[in-house]
């Protein structure tokens, strides 16, 4: 996007003052000359920075106002295509000493931050088109140690509903004229949210963690979904990872070419033993499962099981979208 089109993605923030939003538009521009700066440096005067903390503290300023007409935006870019991605995602936001509204990050440390969950709409080409929700809270009361996972499922302030509401909200602005996949990653395999998603017949692929059990079979879902029959083969280069975090669960590799071989099919999900109440004792879903043969020795091998709802087609033949870039796990 243009430096000049910036303007326009916050006009008309609700602020309580047409001059307060005319600053918006102002200060947006200012900071997108250079993401990369701190305020004092992305401010070009003291007048302007004065400004800016004045804008900030001011009461009618929120999160949700500023964010406002970015996302009629977003939404009005998603009706020019028809179909898009939804990607969502958490990340964490950390902070240099104690602020007021900050929270914990990690159970252990003195980091401070805040959370902020994004679902990003962009084309099936991978063209961006902006953040269609955004939600941020703050961890700031003790972790729960309730050893009763059934008593903490039925708690209607656990974080794990954020996916849920993100899907829900960007299915509200976008009022059924746009045919939205809403993509998460790991963490957003829950079964009380694909319960969610299968009532509300969303469109969805989410990447599973866990090894689930399924109905009527001995073998559980990786085992299962091992035997269906391969749908195609894809050579793909797999780019250095260096070493992350212990909590990251990815291993370091090197650089190499990978051959990823891909097949689908349909099983009956058990429902998981802390289930929220008012779940389903079952779910029929599709499986795409993406496994890298002939993997060098010492390395871990790629390996994705990709869950989406039973109402879509199994793919036949290579997507035309897909490209040469292997998942990044």
């Amino acid at each position: 996007m243009k430096l000049e089109d910036i303007a326009s993605e916050y006009r008309g923030a609700v602020l309580g003052d047409r001059r307060r939003s005319e600053r918006m538009e102002r200060i947006a521009v200012d900071l997108a000359r250079n993401p990369g700066l701190s305020f004092p440096e992305a401010m070009r005067t003291e007048g302007q920075l004065e400004g800016l903390y004045r804008f900030l503290n001011n009461d009618e300023v929120t999160f949700e106002a500023v964010h406002a007409p970015h996302a009629e935006q977003t939404r009005l870019r998603c009706q020019a295509h028809g179909r898009v991605l939804v990607l969502h995602d958490t990340t964490v936001l950390t902070y240099s000493g104690d602020r007021e509204g900050l929270g914990r990050i990690h159970d252990a440390g003195a980091a401070r931050g805040f959370r902020l969950h994004a679902s990003l709409a962009v084309t099936p080409t991978r063209t961006p088109l902006g953040v269609l929700g955004a939600e941020t809270w703050a961890r700031t009361k003790p972790p729960k140690r309730d050893l009763n996972r059934r008593h903490l499922r039925a708690d209607p302030q656990r974080e794990s509903l954020r996916w849920g509401r993100a899907v829900r909200a960007c299915e509200q602005r976008l009022q059924g004229t746009v045919r939205a996949i809403h993509i998460m990653d790991r963490e957003g395999d829950n079964y009380d949210l694909l319960s969610e998603l299968e009532a509300a017949q969303s469109r969805y692929i989410i990447r599973l963690s866990h090894d689930r059990r399924l109905v009527g079979e001995r073998d559980k879902l990786r085992e299962g979904v091992g035997r269906a029959p391969s749908l195609f083969r894809r050579e793909v280069h797999v780019g250095r990872r260096a070493a992350g975090l212990p909590r990251d669960h990815q291993a370091p590799r090197e650089a190499r070419e990978a051959t990823l071989e891909v097949s689908a099919t349909t099983v009956q999900l058990s429902r998981s033993s802390n289930f929220a109440p008012g779940s389903p004792p079952s779910l029929k879903v599709n499986v795409v499962t993406v496994l890298e043969r002939d993997c060098p020795e010492g390395q871990e091998p790629i390996a994705w099981y990709l869950v989406t709802t039973s109402r879509s087609t199994l793919p036949s033949r290579l997507p035309r979208w897909w490209t040469p870039t292997a998942p990044d796990g």
